[in-house]
């Protein structure tokens, strides 16, 4: 590394260094004058936290807003098959999810949102080419039954 690199770089530790301590000096003075503050201590604090004014409630187009932001910037869930409604805060979710795992966790993500009172969960589990093509169609003696089994829906 050359020295102009180095000190580049020791500058910007600084700078970062400096605006935290800043940040975190805030926090102490507004701690300090915190009238509800008992303890003058830093930690501890923000325990009020999605506790708003007496009566207000988030609207619907500012849940819905929310709710498809973090979607589409979630590195983990590709959202292009889940449409959203939101009504008197209870969010649903239609469409279709690669795995289980991306189901629930569309979900738990969702729910987090501030306003959310109840998410409906109705996405639907992709399947599989293998099993859309009809790999899980059984044949011949079954039981005493002969032919058929199931043939699977192709949403």
């Amino acid at each position: 590394m050359t020295d102009v690199a180095r000190r580049d770089r020791a500058s910007d530790e600084q700078i970062h260094d400096h605006a935290v301590s800043g940040r975190e000096s805030d926090r102490r003075r507004h701690a300090r004058h915190d009238p509800g503050n008992t303890d003058q201590s830093v930690t501890g604090a923000g325990h009020h936290r999605g506790r708003g004014p007496k009566g207000y409630t988030r609207s619907d187009d500012r849940i819905r807003e929310d709710v498809c932001e973090r979607l589409t910037e979630d590195p983990h869930i590709d959202a292009s098959e889940i449409e959203v409604a939101v009504e008197g805060g209870e969010v649903t979710l239609v469409g279709s999810s690669k795995s289980r795992t991306v189901k629930h966790y569309v979900e738990d993500l969702v729910e987090r949102i501030s306003g959310v009172r109840h998410v409906q969960n109705n996405l639907r589990i992709q399947q599989r080419a293998s099993v859309l093509m009809g790999a899980g169609r059984t044949t011949g003696r079954s039981g005493g039954r002969t032919g058929g089994g199931s043939t699977p829906t192709i949403l």
